[in-house]
């Protein structure tokens, strides 16, 4: 069998940075290679940045500061280590002290010399900073999954559009072009007639029962707990991977990867403002962890894995849409697309040839200029930051992400209840069904109530 593979680092060499179609696709946005170097103070978008560890920081606080319009002014974590380290690579690169540290969210957003907020907290805490911050008049650019259940991800979305707030997500394979592409061949008919897709993510959350010890004197731990259910402090407890795991404060690895993979079958299938009609848990007599049925006809399926973070003897983590006349596999971060039968990609290529010559004539006439793309993270902060400027949707909207983080979060309640349940996605609720429509919301702690 002979496929067709682009990944990241050939991408990244072509200087191809727009989406593409089957047609005649679109090759550069006008920013990629034109975003000025000598933005002026008073035309860069001032940001601060709510949680600052480990995406947070690594990817998030040195992403934007890579992006010569905007200004970080100040930093938050209630890990003190964590906030101290951001400021002070933040002051580093400025060459100043000016940024401010803070362990309370709450203070940089009353601050008006802030434009834009940037959430990089775990999952509990994202509905309700982001409906914070558009009531404070923030911009937002806050990471995926955008909410840990049903109900807070449609209040976020009513937050945003009361507020007139620009909320990009951070589904960044929204602004990858191969992503894009790989999408757009599903959706033209590239592959003919859908006839399912496989979508590996990982298995839902479950609670920690984790003996109590001692809070360090630098861990703001009731502020960390937040609108969760409060319990004792344990180490490991905060470590990303424990808590994503944990029902109190996470969808586990399903809404993790899944708000990548299921956004992206949404995607391909055209659906990207609906969502199943029934979800349906494993019998275990065959290879199925969740199917989730659409109205269109198509499964979307979830197999059973070997761990919590998608090991499967067959498939890898990803989308694979499966056609009647061909396949495509997507993985989002890795920015992989496959094509069966390569001709899938043709056009793909062939534009990779035209922006080979662009790319060389660039240099010619520019040797100075970096003309490599950004990287897939960059082309999504690039389009949060133009969307600030010209009030336009960003790539991942926030009313988009909603309706992607719905569908690993219904699978996650299938599995809770372990049996079949049919979905209104116009409603938003289970039919006929309160026991499992109890499952579209968790209580919340005072003062952090929705």
């Amino acid at each position: 069998m002979k496929t067709n593979e682009i990944n990241r680092r050939s991408f990244l060499k072509t200087g191809l940075t727009a989406a593409t179609s089957l047609s005649l696709p679109t090759i550069i946005p006008s920013h990629s290679w034109a975003r000025d170097n000598n933005t002026a103070p008073s035309n860069r978008i001032t940001i601060g940045f709510i949680g600052v560890g480990n995406r947070g920081f690594g990817d998030l606080v040195r992403g934007f500061m890579g992006l010569s319009d905007c200004r970080v002014l100040a930093v938050c974590d209630v890990n003190r280590r964590f906030a101290n380290k951001a400021k002070a690579y933040v002051d580093q690169t400025y060459g100043n002290t000016d940024c401010a540290v803070y362990g309370d969210f709450r203070e940089i957003l009353v601050r008006k010399d802030i434009d834009a907020v940037v959430i990089g907290t775990p999952d509990h805490w994202h509905a309700v900073m982001t409906v914070m911050a558009c009531q404070h008049g923030k911009d937002v650019y806050c990471e995926k999954p955008l909410s840990r259940t049903i109900r807070e991800a449609k209040v976020v979305v009513e937050a945003a559009r009361r507020y007139a707030r620009v909320v990009q997500v951070g589904s960044h394979a929204r602004s990858s072009p191969i992503i894009r592409y790989a999408c757009q061949v599903v959706r033209q008919g590239g592959i003919g007639e859908i006839k399912k897709i496989i979508a590996v993510c990982g298995v839902p959350p479950f609670f920690w029962n984790l003996p109590p010890e001692p809070v360090p004197d630098y861990f703001d731990w009731d502020m960390w707990v937040g609108p969760a259910l409060w319990r004792p402090y344990n180490r490991d407890l905060v470590q990303l991977l424990n808590w994503r795991q944990n029902r109190d404060y996470s969808g586990g690895a399903m809404s993790d990867r899944g708000a990548h993979f299921y956004d992206v079958a949404h995607w391909g299938m055209g659906m990207d403002y609906s969502g199943p009609v029934e979800i349906i848990p494993s019998d275990g007599k065959d290879d199925r962890l969740v199917t989730l049925k659409y109205a269109n006809g198509v499964e979307v399926i979830h197999p059973k894995i070997q761990n919590d973070w998608g090991l499967h003897d067959k498939y890898s983590i990803g989308t694979y849409f499966f056609g009647s006349e061909g396949t495509v596999y997507v993985h989002t971060w890795r920015e992989i697309a496959t094509f069966e039968p390569e001709s899938l990609g043709k056009a793909y290529f062939q534009k990779l040839k035209a922006m080979n010559a662009i790319r060389n004539a660039e240099a010619v006439r520019n040797p100075q200029r970096d003309i490599n793309s950004p990287t897939l993270t960059s082309n999504h902060l690039e389009n949060f930051l133009d969307c600030v400027r010209n009030r336009k949707r960003p790539n991942a909207d926030v009313d988009l992400a909603r309706h992607s983080v719905i569908v690993p979060l219904l699978a996650n309640i299938a599995l809770y209840t372990n049996r079949n349940l049919r979905w209104n996605p116009d409603k938003e609720e289970f039919i006929n069904d309160s026991d499992a429509n109890r499952y579209l919301d968790k209580p919340r702690r005072e003062p952090w109530t929705l």
